[in-house]
């Protein structure tokens, strides 16, 4: 399974910035002077390496949100990197469990009623709100964060996680064009 990468014509038709996408590849085929179907496989090739070279890079921002929000509880950079090194690790078993569960209900029948895209919303919600419920618990234990101020902080936190999550596949496409 190529868990990490998506192939270019999910960049193209799957994800929310799929119309900047598509101006970016035809401008990458122009420049080429390839069709899409020859450029593909190239593409997906280099984006199956690529979006394994740079899964860690979604460490930097979380670790540096983290220190923001909690530098005065622990002032070492090293410590709020390390949570973001640990959520990133159960964000990737998070990730392999809601794909078995996909696969539980797509042997049961149940992939008939939705779209593969309902499919993608619906794993990257039921992703979200797991990761989301680690992070809450791990900044109480991390972080020491008790009552309203750990919901508050888990905020920016989480939204940092969805945004590295959509950020981390539009990175991987633009790497991508400009290497291949």
């Amino acid at each position: 399974m190529k868990v990490f990468s998506t192939p270019l014509r999910g960049q193209l038709t799957n994800q929310s910035y799929s119309r900047t996408a598509t101006r970016l590849v035809q401008q990458r085929l122009a420049a080429k002077h390839m069709t899409l179907e020859a450029y593909a496989n190239e593409y997906d090739h280099a984006a199956e390496v690529n979006s394994k070279s740079f899964i860690m890079l979604m460490v930097v921002p979380l670790a540096i949100v983290a220190w923001l929000l909690f530098r005065r509880a622990q002032p070492a950079f090293a410590t709020h990197v390390v949570f973001a090194l640990h959520f990133y690790a159960f964000w990737m078993l998070a990730f392999f469990a809601a794909i078995a569960v996909v696969l539980v209900l797509l042997i049961g029948g149940i992939a008939k009623v939705l779209t593969p895209a309902q499919w993608d919303m619906s794993f990257s919600w039921l992703h979200f709100a797991i990761t989301t419920t680690f992070l809450y618990l791990a900044v109480g234990r991390v972080y020491g964060q008790r009552g309203q101020w750990r919901a508050i902080k888990l905020v920016p936190l989480a939204l940092t996680t969805a945004a590295m999550t959509l950020g981390y596949r539009f990175a991987v496409l633009v790497i991508t064009l400009a290497t291949t």
